[in-house]
């Protein structure tokens, strides 16, 4: 697969994340401040109950099952999609915040397990279209209703967009049911799980289980660090300047869901990995370093300009970010090559090394107290850092050493 199948879904990853934040701005716009409240704590709900899909897509990525079965459940999942749309459309005024939630819910495990197929086909392309489709329709569909009835419409565009992508998707597998694995260079093995084999199964899906745990608690260590050592006020102004580095997380997260078919597709295959792969792994961490200084410093002067210590709070969460991607990355690369103690020794020392730099800076920080945190937390990262690389180092010297 080329490096633009790459850039496309880079791409549609970064325009998703656009389209999400516009879809609240419209919310927070035409709604009142109690039906956005509670349209946020929905989103908020949903959101976390459907972090499943996150883990079904990784799973789904690791787990390629063969082109005609899928071809067959993926027009199955489509015929049950327009059936679910037809029902949220006609029975709308009937369906309560649970229904909604319950429905995008499905809809999203449904959706990522098939992009997760995508995925590991190398089908890049395609995938990037189906999350173009989502986020596009998430984003547009509110405007079909009245601007004095739109309450309801945010809550149905979240639950049918999923539903219509899989049936664009059942579509496309319909008028193309082979397309081409082969062309990507796709060769998966497959073999029938037994008994004997429930050990590798359950090692095959620590793999992705992991790598879902972390893409979704990152992002949130900070939040909920601070929500849980300060008071309703402070935890609302650090979340509002949060808010940037989640922006750099997610941005370097969609990157890393770039990298990461090709490093699977390279370890299924022995092959050695794309040189924009090995390009793309050596400058992430460098790169997202200096974007979110720079990002912060845009934001520092020319939106949210902050005052006092919220300024470096901006500065030292956007820069936590970019570290916890470069960590993230490493975890990647030790899950793909099946090191998974030493990927979830990682990710606990980021979460005990988040929680300690807490606890010091709850019981001696003072009135700086979440700026000492950030900056603990940072130092933490650093030598998570530091242990990781060297682990990698350690495993890329002794497999030089393994070959003839």
């Amino acid at each position: 697969m080329s490096a633009r199948a790459a850039l496309a879904l880079t791409i549609a990853n970064v325009a998703a994340g656009v389209f999400n934040y516009l879809y609240q701005v419209h919310a927070a716009t035409v709604l009142d401040t109690t039906s956005f409240g509670l349209l946020s704590a929905w989103l908020a709900q949903t959101t976390l109950v459907g972090t499943v899909a996150t883990v079904i897509q990784y799973i789904s990525l690791d787990m390629p099952i063969r082109e005609a079965p899928l071809g067959s459940l993926v027009r199955t999942a489509g015929i049950v999609s327009l059936g679910v749309v037809v029902s949220l459309v006609i029975l709308e005024n009937r369906y309560t915040p649970l229904l909604f939630g319950i429905a995008s819910v499905f809809g999203s495990v449904l959706l990522y397990a098939i992009i997760g197929q995508l995925q590991a086909r190398l089908r890049l392309g395609d995938a990037a279209i189906t999350i173009i489709i989502v986020a596009t329709l998430r984003f547009a569909l509110p405007f079909a209703w009245p601007r004095s009835s739109r309450a309801l419409s945010f809550y149905m565009a979240q639950a049918v967009c999923s539903y219509a992508a899989i049936v664009v998707a059942a579509i496309v597998f319909s008028v193309k049911p082979e397309a081409s694995a082969k062309n990507a260079g796709f060769k998966p093995t497959y073999s029938k799980v037994s008994t004997s084999h429930v050990g590798s199964l359950l090692i095959r899906l620590a793999r992705p289980i992991l790598l879902a745990f972390a893409t979704v608690v990152f992002p949130l260590i900070d939040i909920l660090a601070v929500s849980s050592t300060h008071d309703a006020a402070t935890t609302g102004a650090f979340s509002r300047i949060a808010l940037a580095a989640r922006m750099v997380f997610f941005g370097g997260a969609a990157l890393l869901q770039v990298l990461l078919p090709h490093e699977l597709h390279a370890a299924r295959t022995r092959a050695p990995l794309p040189g924009f792969v090995v390009r793309m792994q050596r400058l992430l961490a460098p790169t997202l370093v200096i974007v979110a200084l720079l990002f912060a410093l845009t934001l520092d002067h020319a939106i949210l300009r902050p005052q006092g210590q919220e300024r470096i709070w901006l500065f030292g969460s956007c820069l936590r970010a970019a570290f916890l991607i470069a960590l993230l990355s490493d975890i990647q690369t030790l899950a793909v090559r099946s090191q998974l103690r030493t990927a979830l020794a990682c990710v606990a020392g980021v979460l005990a090394t988040s929680t300690a730099a807490a606890a010091a800076a709850y019981v001696g920080g003072g009135t700086k107290t979440v700026i000492y945190y950030v900056f603990g937390a940072l130092i933490g990262d650093t030598l998570n850092l530091a242990f990781v690389r060297l682990q990698l180092m350690r495993s890329k010297t002794h497999s030089c050493n393994l070959r003839p």
